[in-house]
Parts: structure tokens; sequence; C-alpha cells
């Protein structure tokens, strides 16, 4: 199976989106003095989407679109 481009990837996604949560969780709680826990939520729930995408992957990512994803 070829690789597919890495923006193509839900884990790639759901780390972007889990790093975005974590910067506006910091500003809110620096802000709005939002509580710490969100901090943690989104720690917490991240690797285990990632492990949860991990399984459900069958296809390897590439950075560029004509990489074959071999070195």
């Amino acid at each position: 199976m070829p690789p597919k481009p890495f923006y193509t990837s839900k884990t790639f996604w759901l780390n972007i989106i889990s790093l975005l949560l974590v910067v506006l969780a910091e500003l809110a709680r620096e802000q709005y003095g939002l509580s710490e826990s969100w901090l943690g939520l989104v720690a917490l729930l991240t690797p285990v989407l990632n492990v949860v995408l991990r399984f459900l992957t069958t296809q390897p990512i590439a950075l560029t679109k004509g990489s074959n994803g071999s070195g």
C-alpha cells in the first residue's frame, strides 16, 4: 500500500488539535482563571486517542507526495 500524504492522517490532525487545545487552555487559564484540570484532560485523552488511531491505521504516511516511505 503506497504511503499517503501526512496531512491526510487522522493522527496528525488529532495531535495538531491537541496542541491547539493545550495552548488555548493555558491562555484561558492565565486570562480567565480556568482550572488546570483542562490541561490534564487533554494530556490524558491525547495518548489514549493516539493508541486508538494506531489500531485503526493501515496505511503509512509520507512527508511529501512523491515520497515512497522508505528511509
